[in-house]
């Protein structure tokens, strides 16, 4: 599993995706901007119904940063997006 700093992440000039894994009420709190929520008890799902498998293949040229209070549960999804082949961190 690959961790940034939201420092290193604000670095990466690249497109990405930054996809909050924490529970809606959370989100809707507060954010990073242009992040978009996808709950960590249903991400698997969510993530294949928000992007078709073209989308989900062509997301692999592009970094995802994930976000949650700790790290933690970003670290388990981040290792299994980067076993997917996605280019993927936990921030």
């Amino acid at each position: 599993m690959l961790r940034r700093t939201l420092f290193e992440m604000e670095e990466d000039t690249r497109e990405k995706l930054i996809i909050d894994i924490r529970k809606a009420e959370e989100y809707q709190i507060e954010t990073y901007p242009d992040s978009i929520n996808i709950d960590l008890d249903t991400f698997e799902g969510d993530f294949e119904q928000m992007y078709s498998e073209k989308e989900r293949e062509s997301l692999k040229n592009k970094p995802i940063y994930l976000i949650c209070y700790t790290g933690l549960k970003s670290d388990i999804i981040a290792d299994k997006l980067q076993s997917e082949g996605y280019e993927c961190y936990s921030l």
